[in-house]
């Protein structure tokens, strides 16, 4: 069991083919456990007219009651249960976070990215046979530096998912493109002409484990002009709908890039600024190819260098045609962000109503978590300051060593020497 104590593994390989990877099923026992085709377009499980079978049944007598154990702060409980009243296919469940009665529950959901404790409130024999435990997290695995959810008590305890990953029992992406109804009218050999920079990024979270500051400083090299804003590089504090306007006027890029190399992991840097009349760089672990639009954004991956990809935006961002088509099919497409979402919500509460359809149990949800879901990257040469640090890493860890072995070794002769004195 990988992960259990430890933080997750980083795989040494390139994340262009790595993305691709799947993990084993080895962990997972179901039945009838059907994961459907998905992608981040038009996303409707669980909701009004979404599967005509609901429909029939969606004014269900019983009661679906949701537990949030220990819910995180930005769950907006008024919010949901709004959307499980309103716009599902079944509006009979409720959602709560006060833990009355553990029993009673038909759902409970445990964030695994908010404090819990090291053992289940209540053990398997006295749960009801048909509640559902689920387990909830947004954070990449390399992310979560929470231990409790890890130990061998919680083993076999979890049911269904509910997360971004893309086989999730409940899908709780960050966000989805709605297709719209009509075509945008714009001017866009306007927007192009208007636009008088390259390329911007936000950015506070600094030396992330995916390299993206050392990749930009290779785009950076190659003739990219970025202008970077945040804690991490002009330390002013700008606010954000005037950021926002600015990048949206001026510039013709945005890097939307992840701060973790992980598997299916594409968070609101992309969903948040795909709105504005710019071309989305995307660099992280997800199958942006296979889960979004062609067309609608500029995958990193698919360049072999940043010294490629950083020709290949001087060259669009040079040519008003090419630039220009990028907005326009990306202009078919609207952005919303999970908080504007209501499908993970109506599909939990699906679920809940047909829990024998979809009855199954993770033996070892923490190897499925951790095992092979994040790498690092391999396109980043080494430089000599990253050189010299990991060297520094190297001795800090072997001297740390040393001196738990010192502790140790004077620990034991210490005791024997008490035990000497005391026998004789």
């Amino acid at each position: 069991m990988t992960g259990h104590w430890s933080m997750p593994a980083i795989i040494p390989e390139a994340f262009q083919s790595a993305k691709y990877m799947m993990k084993s099923e080895s962990s997972l026992i179901a039945i009838n456990s059907t994961i459907p085709k998905r992608t981040l377009v038009d996303v409707n499980e669980g909701l009004k007219g979404g599967n005509d079978t609901d429909e029939l049944h969606s004014e269900s007598n019983k009661t679906i009651d949701i537990l949030w154990f220990n819910k995180p702060v930005w769950i907006n409980l008024e919010y949901a249960n709004h959307v499980l009243r309103t716009q599902c296919a079944y509006s009979n469940c409720h959602m709560t976070n006060k833990a009355t009665n553990l029993q009673r529950f038909d759902g409970i959901v445990y964030c695994l990215t908010s404090p819990l404790m090291s053992e289940p409130p209540i053990t398997k024999e006295e749960r009801n046979p048909d509640q559902v435990w689920v387990y909830f997290g947004l954070e990449s695995p390399i992310n979560n530096n929470r231990f409790s959810y890890r130990h061998e008590k919680w083993r076999n305890t979890m049911n269904w998912s509910m997360t971004y990953e893309y086989d999730a029992d409940i899908f709780f992406p960050y966000g989805m493109l709605q297709s719209r109804s009509k075509a945008m009218s714009k001017d866009y050999n306007a927007l192009f002409r208007r636009k008088t920079k390259i390329a911007a990024w936000f950015v506070s979270n600094c030396g992330a484990p995916s390299g993206r500051d050392e990749y930009v400083s290779e785009l950076e090299r190659y003739g990219l002009e970025v202008d970077m804003f945040g804690r991490c590089h002009d330390d002013v504090f700008h606010e954000r709908n005037e950021l926002t306007q600015n990048v949206n006027d001026n510039y013709k890029f945005y890097l939307s890039f992840e701060n973790s190399l992980c598997k299916d992991y594409i968070t609101e840097k992309f969903f948040r600024y795909y709105n504005l009349n710019v071309v989305l760089v995307v660099r992280g672990g997800g199958d942006y190819d296979g889960l979004l639009p062609n067309g609608t954004f500029i995958n990193s991956a698919h360049f072999e260098t940043a010294k490629q990809l950083a020709e290949y935006l001087v060259k669009v961002g040079s040519s008003e045609k090419l630039y220009t088509s990028y907005l326009k099919r990306k202009d078919m497409f609207i952005a919303k962000e999970l908080f504007t979402m209501p499908t993970s919500y109506c599909s939990l509460c699906h679920k809940l109503n047909h829990v024998d359809d979809y009855r199954k149990s993770y033996v070892d949800h923490v190897t499925k978590i951790h095992d092979n879901t994040c790498w690092s990257p391999s396109d980043i040469p080494i430089t000599r300051t990253t050189y010299w640090t990991l060297i520094a890493v190297v001795i800090i860890f072997i001297t740390c060593i040393f001196t738990v072995i010192f502790v140790k070794r004077n620990q034991i002769h210490s005791y024997f020497t008490q035990c000497v004195q005391r026998w004789s």
